[in-house]
């Protein structure tokens, strides 16, 4: 016991210089840019609920605004949402990969994301009611995937009003798990690296074509960043907004 309770004091204390550490970086960044939007690079920023919590509450005093990646169990916590958004965060980038439960299941051993999926829309709601803008990240090229999966992605992005997306093509990068079982299969193009875009056919898909894929994730860029759902997003957006310093958040 004493050996765990030592353990977790050297943990703090590396968490404390680490927090004390970013905190004077950001001090450094807006001597040289004043209203620079910070972007933190961890793949998920609140993964370590404690240590969030403390690098939030010094970040909160800096009166800065920044971008961060987590996942979307965030919204479970009403408590960490509102230090999220007091912290100045003025969006999340969430990998939420796809809305088909036969893409999602296998995707991780524990099926994580598949869990989630059922509460997609109702945790995007919440994340978003509290002034915390989701720019969702997608893959396509999935061995279920269709044609249609372009349309059906793009109705789920607009109609939830994401604040943005990030749409790529299931890419077999070097050393991953997906590359050894298409090479298995024989599946993998011979494609130069770089052809490695995240925008551009690398497999041989199972349900539509090369040309399809590429097009597809074009025209679906093309849709949820048009100027129609962009007005219509900053007028749900603006409401939030009305709403939160109406409540005095």
């Amino acid at each position: 016991m004493q050996l765990l309770l030592r353990l977790k004091n050297i943990w703090l204390q590396i968490q404390a210089q680490i927090n004390y550490q970013v905190t004077e970086e950001i001090k450094k960044i807006r001597r040289i840019k004043k209203y620079a939007v910070i972007g933190f690079a961890d793949d998920n920023l609140l993964c370590d609920k404690e240590y969030s919590r403390d690098l939030l509450k010094k970040i909160v005093d800096l009166k800065i605004r920044w971008i961060g990646q987590s996942d979307i169990s965030i919204a479970s916590d009403n408590e960490l949402l509102r230090l999220i958004k007091n912290s100045g965060c003025v969006a999340m980038i969430i990998g939420l990969e796809s809305i088909s439960e036969d893409n999602l299941r296998g995707i991780d051993t524990s099926n994580w994301k598949l869990k989630h999926l059922k509460d997609y829309v109702s945790s995007i709601r919440k994340i978003q009611s509290n002034g915390i803008g989701i720019i969702g990240t997608f893959m396509v090229g999935f061995d279920n995937d269709d044609a249609s999966v372009f349309d059906t992605l793009a109705d789920f992005i607009i109609d939830n009003r994401l604040a943005g997306a990030q749409i790529a093509a299931l890419t077999p990068f070097p050393h991953t798990r997906i590359r050894e079982t298409l090479l298995e299969e024989g599946r993998i193009l011979d494609t130069p690296w770089d052809h490695y875009t995240l925008y551009d056919a690398n497999v041989k898909l199972k349900k539509m074509s090369s040309r399809q894929l590429e097009e597809g994730i074009l025209q679906t860029f093309k849709k949820v960043y048009s100027s129609d759902v962009a007005l219509e997003k900053r007028e749900y957006f603006r409401n939030i907004f009305f709403e939160l310093r109406k409540r005095g958040e």
